[in-house]
């Protein structure tokens, strides 16, 4: 899992340790923003745990309920947002998408 982070294309990465720090209540996050920590549009709310990113795509796994994990992929170029996806809903879209296999998560 990553810091807080800029994905690239105004996407950024709220980690839970920058989001306690700096006391946004929403927990970790991906939102997009000309700027960082101005949280103009979230993209994916709360306890996002992990997230990678190329030029063109992010992947991130949300956990909710300490039980619960989806996964989502941005489309940088589109705007475009995926899911929430169950593990094999998100493979089949990566297959589909033809994401490259070192852009992953730690599922």
């Amino acid at each position: 899992m990553q810091d807080s982070a800029n994905l690239g294309g105004n996407y950024f990465y709220l980690s839970p340790d920058e989001a306690y720090d700096i006391g946004y209540p929403g927990g970790a996050i991906v939102y997009k923003s000309t700027r960082e920590n101005v949280f103009a549009e979230t993209i994916i709310s709360n306890e996002v745990v992990d997230v990678d990113y190329d030029d063109e795509y992010i992947v991130a796994l949300q956990k909710k309920d300490s039980v619960l994990l989806y996964y989502y992929i941005i489309e940088k170029r589109t705007d475009s947002l995926f899911g929430p996806y169950t593990s094999t809903e998100y493979d089949k879209k990566r297959a589909k998408l033809g994401l490259p296999k070192e852009l992953d998560l730690n599922k």
